[in-house]
C-alpha cells in the first residue's frame, strides 16, 4: 500500500514536470458524469449536500478533490505513456526471445570428407583398441538347462 502510495506521487510530480494539470472544469466534469446525484435537473444540488456525502465517507471536499485531481493527473500521465508507446512485433519477439531462449546454439556444417581419412582407423589401431578393451567382448560361461556345455550368446 505505501509502495502504491510513493508510485501515485512521484508520477503526480512527473506529470506536473511534463506541465500537466487538471483544472476545476476538469473536476466538475468528471463529477457530472460519475455523481449524476449531485446534478439534479442538470444544476449542483449546493455545497452542504455535496459535503454531507462525501462526510458519510469520513472525507472532505478539499480531500476528496485534491485525491480526485491527483487519480485524474495519473490518468492523464499513463494515457500519454501509453500512447506514446509504439511497439513493433519484431521487438515483441525479441523481448520474448530474450525472456524465454535458454539455449544459444552455434553450429558449422563439416563435410565428412574433409574428417573421412581420421575416422576410419587402420588395422594395427583397431587391433590395438581391441587388445585394451578385450575384457568388454567376452560372454560369461553360462550352463544351458538341462545339459552341460557352454551357451553363446548372439547379438
Amino acid at each position: 500500500m505505501i509502495e502504491t502510495m510513493v508510485n501515485d506521487r512521484a508520477m503526480e510530480y512527473e506529470a506536473h514536470k511534463l506541465g500537466m494539470e487538471v483544472s476545476d472544469q476538469d473536476v466538475a466534469d468528471y463529477l457530472r458524469q460519475n455523481f449524476p446525484g449531485l446534478f439534479q435537473d442538470g444544476k449542483f444540488v449546493g455545497k452542504d449536500a455535496y459535503a454531507g456525502m462525501l462526510g458519510q465517507q469520513g472525507v472532505t471536499i478539499d480531500e476528496f478533490e485534491a485525491d480526485l485531481k491527483r487519480t485524474m493527473l495519473i490518468g492523464k500521465l499513463r494515457e500519454v505513456a501509453i500512447e506514446g508507446s509504439v511497439v513493433t512485433p519484431a521487438e515483441v519477439e525479441k523481448e520474448y526471445r530474450r525472456k524465454n531462449d535458454q539455449v544459444q546454439l552455434q553450429y558449422v556444417k563439416v563435410t565428412q570428407d574433409k574428417f573421412k581419412k581420421e575416422a576410419e582407423p587402420s588395422a594395427e589401431e583397431m587391433q590395438q583398441y581391441f587388445k585394451t578393451n578385450a575384457a568388454r567382448y567376452q560372454d560369461p560361461e553360462t550352463k544351458k538347462p538341462g545339459g552341460a556345455g557352454r551357451r553363446w550368446r548372439q547379438d
